[in-house]
Formats: C-alpha cells, sequence, structure tokens
C-alpha cells in the first residue's frame, strides 16, 4: 500500500509538471502566434503600401514624359546617325506633318532608343522631349498628316502603362467599330 502511495505521488508530480510544461507550451504557443498574427498585419500593411508606391512611381513616370512623344518607323542606317543629322530627320518629319514655322520648335533633347539592329529597315524609335508643352500638344494634333506614310507618332509612357494600354487595345478596337465610346 505504501508502494502504491509513493507511486500516486510520483504519477501526481509528473503530471503536475506535465501540466505546467503543456501551460507554458501553450502560453509560449499564444506568443507566437500573437507575433505572427502581428506580422501577417505588418506584411499585409507593407504590401498595400509597396502597391500604392508603385502606382505613385508609374504616376510620376508618365507625368514626367508627358512632354515626350515617340517617332517611330524612321528609317535608320547602319551608320551613326549624328546630332544634326537625327534633327533634320525630325524636322523632315514635322514637315510632312504639315507644321508651320516648324524650325522653331525647340526640343529640349532627342534620340534613338532601344537597341540597334542592323540589317532593318525600320530604325529605333525617336524619343522627342519639348521644352514647350504648347509645341508638343501642336506637334500632336498635327499627326493625322502623316496618316498614308510608315511613320507613327505616339505618346511616351512608362512600360507599365504601356502594358497595360496594349492589354486595353482590342477592348478599345470593339468598342470603336460598335460606335461605343472609349477613353
Amino acid at each position: 500500500v505504501i508502494h502504491l502511495a509513493r507511486c500516486m505521488q510520483e504519477n501526481t508530480e509528473v503530471t503536475s509538471r506535465a501540466r505546467s510544461t503543456a501551460d507554458e507550451a501553450l502560453k509560449i504557443a499564444n506568443e507566437v502566434k500573437d507575433q505572427l498574427d502581428s506580422l501577417q498585419h505588418q506584411f499585409s500593411e507593407m504590401k498595400n503600401e509597396n502597391e500604392w508606391l508603385k502606382k505613385r512611381l508609374v504616376m510620376q513616370e508618365d507625368y514626367s514624359r508627358k512632354s515626350n512623344l515617340k517617332i517611330e518607323g524612321m528609317p535608320e542606317s547602319d551608320q551613326h546617325e549624328s546630332d544634326p543629322a537625327l534633327l533634320r530627320n525630325i524636322h523632315e518629319v514635322f514637315r510632312k506633318m504639315q507644321i508651320e514655322n516648324y524650325q522653331n520648335i525647340t526640343l529640349s533633347n532627342y534620340h534613338r532608343i532601344g537597341k540597334k539592329r542592323f540589317g532593318q529597315n525600320t530604325g529605333r524609335p525617336v524619343l522627342i522631349k519639348f521644352i514647350s508643352q504648347k509645341d508638343r500638344d501642336l506637334v500632336w494634333q498635327k499627326k493625322k498628316n502623316l496618316k498614308g506614310t510608315k511613320l507613327f507618332l505616339k505618346e511616351h509612357f512608362s512600360d507599365v502603362t504601356e502594358e497595360t494600354r496594349r492589354a486595353l487595345q482590342p477592348y478599345a478596337k470593339s468598342a470603336r467599330i460598335l460606335g461605343q465610346p472609349h477613353t
């Protein structure tokens, strides 16, 4: 009986220690869960902030490019094209667009963009940055005069905006065909 009482006492102590260990493990698990919940909340907030910052960056990029236009389809020789030669070609495009006094349009910068591909008929696009928004808008309004040529005038957007616009083109085309407004 004494042996049985001693065994029961040991079992009670073991059970008490196990319960204490389990309670402590449960307490630690709850603390870890609270920390994990806090980290998940922080991650979610950071993810939202990151998305907002990405959108803001795209808006900033597009805004900084608002005085830019791209000319596509302008031939490019395999030899190096000097700045004066490129400017003459840009002025020739302006002349084809029937822009009066095109020589008075002041450009902040102009250059070809992208990697040069030798042996291709069409050259890289030419990026034009206008000093005056008024000049840029005048050139943009006259783009319809390029119809029938192999030249295209486009607005210069960030890569993200370009991808979005490319993805939406089929919908805009369908809307045009159906005579519905699209923007």
